[in-house]
């Protein structure tokens, strides 16, 4: 009796917990008519078939997105005729070439941080077609016929901001500030939040209250063309259209890449990676558990100010998990009713 009394509890645990992942995948599936609309055919069906030869997967890595585990499988994991050749213990010893020596992905395991750490849009774009040229001995700067397949990876917002917090109490950081047209923003416009080297045992409250804080809508920033607001020069605009157009922009350049993953969601990345290059993984994909940042409690009344702090971030994030699953429904069709290609 107590045996079948344990079965019982156990299959429903088991119900529950499929029926709530189920449910979780279903309700974004499903879109409205209303959503689909809001997006053009080309912006949702993006899918394309990889050629190594020509086109070069650029990873736009942005900090606590689970971005490391992310770049592994670009290295390690693409079923590709040239697959990377990595070096351990090297952290960045991969070398990611087709057979005419074309390098076909940037990233910090592949290239490692040669445009700056964590570089954003507009780094990597101001930088990558040069450092290509270097890397593989093109010094007259002939213009190479490559495609850019521009890619990243986006967390939740708060557990991701909470994450960066977490990271940085512990004594770690990156350099805080990133380059826009070759040059660093000034002190002035940018005052650091910390008077040391590093924040260690920074308080929630602290990391909170510098308004330069880089964690703040770090994802709006990182995927915007800062070009188109003057960089970090925030003098002659107004405050509300400056951050108006950083996100409007962060959402542009978002809709431009062919494949994005989503934290949450990876199981739907993976999928959804394979089929928008036409590439298969080598290996199954382990994913790992979820990160500390995203158990922690923490008090309602800062949660909200946490929001608040990160608005544009929730705003794109949001942007971003529709166009996600329309891609992933779009794809899915395709996949299963090819009559409809």
């Amino acid at each position: 009796m107590k045996s079948m009394f344990c079965f019982s509890v156990c299959a429903i645990v088991f119900f529950l917990l499929f029926f709530s992942e189920y449910l979780r995948v279903f309700l974004y599936q499903t879109p409205s008519s209303s959503l689909i609309a809001a997006f053009q055919t080309n912006q949702v069906k993006t899918s394309f078939k990889l050629d190594i030869k020509q086109d070069v997967i650029v990873f736009l890595h942005i900090q606590k997105t689970g971005g490391k585990m992310f770049d592994s499988i670009l290295v390690h994991s693409l079923n590709v005729n040239t697959p990377c050749l990595c070096i351990k213990p090297i952290a960045s010893g991969c070398r990611c070439r087709g057979a005419n020596g074309h390098i076909w992905l940037y990233s910090r395991l592949s290239t490692n941080w040669m445009c700056g750490v964590h570089a954003d849009w507009t780094e990597l774009h101001e930088c990558v077609p040069r450092t290509l040229n270097y890397l593989e001995k093109n010094f007259d700067g002939i213009s190479l016929n490559r495609r850019y397949r521009y890619i990243t990876i986006l967390r939740e917002p708060v557990a991701r901001y909470l994450s960066e917090w977490l990271h940085t109490q512990r004594g770690a950081d990156w350099p805080t500030l990133h380059k826009c047209r070759g040059h660093l923003p000034s002190l002035a416009d940018f005052p650091p939040c910390r008077k040391g080297l590093t924040w260690i045992n920074v308080t929630l409250e602290a990391f909170m209250n510098c308004s330069t804080n880089p964690a703040r809508n770090r994802q709006t920033y990182m995927l915007a063309n800062m070009r188109q607001v003057n960089c970090y020069n925030l003098t002659g605009m107004d405050y509300d259209v400056r951050q108006k157009k950083i996100l409007s922009s962060a959402k542009t350049n978002l809709l431009s890449m062919p494949f994005y993953a989503m934290t949450d969601f990876m199981n739907e990345s993976i999928f959804l990676l394979q089929h928008s290059m036409g590439i298969s993984l080598k290996n199954r994909i382990k994913i790992n558990p979820k990160p500390r940042a995203s158990s922690l409690r923490v008090d309602q009344q800062i949660l909200e100010k946490i929001k608040e702090l990160n608005r544009l971030d929730i705003e794109l994030y949001d942007f971003a998990k529709k166009l996600f699953f329309l891609r992933l429904k779009s794809v899915k069709e395709d996949k299963f009713n090819p009559s409809t290609n």
